[in-house]
């Protein structure tokens, strides 16, 4: 009876551990409060997750986040609602933690685009953002997070840190374009405000895989896929059907739901009636 007193025990100390680890996900997939707001803005993410839940994420992500993002912009110029899109100068995390202030900016879209800043006289290349102006109707999401209202994602790498969160802000900033070309038209921001998430990898990859807006937009504009080994960094694609599609990347799984909800109650109730009844015996 004793021993098998002490395995219930550790049974029920075993799942409420578990139980306590699987919490620290229970916020992400996230929407996040804060937006981008004539193309420039801070997103503070402790918002809408814990410091321990982000932590645990970009560890079970091997150092990166996935940002899910919803394109707010007119189909105006050479924009149409089935085809929009932004290009971005900043994208940087800046985390406190308990250890001092650690800052990334390597970010990674699976478009970029040779885009002339207002202000200067040659193109530079930028990473790009394609969308439309609806929903993409998207689902299988497997972490029953709504996806269908996001356009693109933005994979922030290599984070690596000490200490405990104690906040997490994201600047963003948007390419600011004169309009000279087709694709400082199409790439300019109208300065809508444009929504951000957490997403699991799955979800990230299921919407990066659709290549949302790149069908529809025009054939003079021009971008460059990032997953085509075979084309030199300077080579362009045009964004026809021709073209070829950019891969999504290889994003780490969700981590399947444990089922900690179902077993431990029942540990529970076994370990109450032992205990009733080895105070019985004792008695």
């Amino acid at each position: 009876m004793k021993i098998l007193y002490n395995i219930v025990y550790m049974f029920i100390v075993l799942l409420y551990s578990f139980s306590s680890e699987y919490e620290v996900y229970a916020e992400i997939p996230s929407v996040l409060d804060d937006k981008i707001y004539r193309g420039s803005g801070a997103i503070d993410l402790t918002k809408n997750v814990t410091g321990d839940q982000l932590s645990s994420y970009i560890s079970s992500n091997g150092g990166k986040i996935y940002f899910g993002v919803d394109l707010s912009e007119d189909a105006s110029g050479n924009e149409m609602p089935s085809s929009i899109g932004v290009a971005l100068k900043k994208f940087t995390l800046t985390l406190t933690t308990t250890n001092g202030v650690f800052t990334f900016n390597d970010f990674y879209t699976n478009t970029k685009a040779n885009i002339i800043e207002k202000g200067t006289a040659s193109a530079q290349t930028f990473h790009t953002l394609f969308g439309t102006t609806g929903s993409n109707d998207l689902k299988g999401s497997l972490s029953n997070f709504d996806i269908s209202s996001y356009d693109d994602v933005i994979s922030l790498n290599n984070i690596n840190f000490t200490g405990t969160i104690i906040n997490a802000k994201l600047d963003v900033n948007f390419v600011n374009t004169d309009g000279r070309t087709s694709n400082e038209a199409f790439f300019d921001f109208s300065g809508g405000f444009e929504n951000f998430s957490i997403l699991t990898g799955s979800d990230a990859s299921i919407i990066e895989s659709a290549d949302v807006g790149l069908a529809d937009a025009p054939t003079e504009v021009t971008y460059q896929s990032s997953e085509i080994p075979a084309a030199p960094s300077t080579k362009t694609s045009t964004a026809t059907s021709e073209s070829s599609p950019a891969k999504a990347p290889a994003y780490a799984p969700s981590a399947p739901s444990p089922a900690w909800f179902i077993m431990l109650p029942a540990a529970v109730i076994i370990f109450s009636y032992l205990r009733r009844k080895k105070k019985n015996n004792d008695q």
